[in-house]
């Protein structure tokens, strides 16, 4: 640069290096995250498929309780897909796991 000292210009190097780093590493942050959050709303539809199919289906329900309801849903050959997918009320829309219908 020249018309600064040597000590600010090494500043406002290190600034700019830190800045192009922050623009790569936030939006690869953020990504992770709403991969994480899909996931984890993915889980919750499995587990509301795997009630349904329990609840018409009496003799499936010694289905094994997995911590990815997905592969749990899968290993009896149960696939989640849109079409089939039942949308619950509003008020039924809470995750409590003590309700029993």
């Amino acid at each position: 640069m020249g018309f600064f000292r040597r000590e600010i210009e090494v500043t406002l190097k290190m600034l700019g290096v830190a800045l192009l780093v922050g623009l790569i590493v936030l939006p690869v942050a953020w990504g992770y995250e709403q991969r994480r959050q899909a996931r984890t709303w993915q889980n919750v539809a499995c587990a509301y498929r795997i009630k349904e199919v329990t609840r018409t289906a009496p003799f499936i329900q010694n289905v094994e309780r997995a911590p990815d309801a997905c592969t749990a849903l899968a290993r009896p050959g149960f696939q989640l897909s849109e079409t089939e997918f039942v949308p619950l009320p509003t008020a039924a829309a809470g995750l409590s796991s003590t309700r029993t219908r």
